[in-house]
Order: C-alpha cells, then structure tokens, then sequence
C-alpha cells in the first residue's frame, strides 16, 4: 500500500464511524427517558419540603409528563394536587433539561398516614408520560411520619 491509499483508507473509515455515530445518535434523539429523585429539604422561609426532580438527559426527545404521584410499600398512590411551586401539568421537558417539584414535607406526610402508615415508609416517586409510560425513582425515600 502507498501512502495515498493509506489516507484513503484512514479517510473512508473516519467517514464510517461518523455516519454510525449520526445514525446512533438519532435513534436516541427519538427516544424518551426521565429520570425521578425525591429529597428533602427547607424552603426560604424555613417550611419543610419534598423536592421531586424530573431529569431528561442531554440528547433524548421532548417529554410531557402528568402530576407525580407517591408510592408507598403496598404499591398503594396518593396524589398531591398542587406543588408550593408554579409547576402545572401536563408539563414539558426538553432534553438536557429538569424540572423540581416543590411539594410541603406536611402534605406529603398526610398522604401516607391517610394510607395508614405510620413511623418510618419508604417512598418512591412516579411520573407518567403522554404515552402512559411510568419512570420511578429508583432510590426510595424514608419518611419519617412521626
């Protein structure tokens, strides 16, 4: 082999794996996926809250998702209608991009002793998709109903 069909090979296979790349890359951008996390914290006025982050990651397609819903132990849910924050549903999350929901530590509390819970549940985070697909968080969350 002479030196310019060296370049020619090296130049071809450069173009293959870019256009494997191309190809792979959008496959994904099609594709949906969100990640949920629960944790806990204080607000600026000191009040307790629950924070739900919903993640979509770099590269993968627009997601609508419904309200969140809790998961106690029993695969039993509660809803809590209203977040203390300005975040309404369905709601629409880019790619690269998430969304906190802000909800009272107090409220979140009623939800699982009106299930009939009491002292120390884990709880899991839900969120649906336009297309009735379920994210869960994958670490649950100990409450600590008191």
């Amino acid at each position: 082999m002479n030196c310019t069909e060296i370049i020619i090979a090296v130049a071809a296979a450069y173009g293959a794996l870019l256009s494997t790349w191309n190809f792979f890359q959008n496959i994904r951008g099609r594709k949906r996926k969100l990640t949920v996390q629960i944790k806990e914290g204080r607000s600026n006025s000191e009040q307790d809250i629950i924070n739900l982050w919903v993640k979509n990651p770099p590269g993968y397609a627009t997601v609508s998702f419904d309200s969140p819903q809790f998961i106690l132990p029993n695969d039993e849910v509660f809803i809590i209608a209203n977040p203390l924050n300005n975040v309404r549903f369905p709601y629409e999350l880019a790619g690269g991009n998430h969304c906190p929901i802000i909800y009272s530590k107090q409220d979140v509390i009623s939800g699982a002793t009106n299930a009939g819970y009491s002292g120390i549940t884990e709880l899991r985070a839900k969120v649906l998709d336009g297309a009735d697909k379920a994210y869960i968080s994958e670490t649950p969350f100990e409450l600590d109903l008191g």
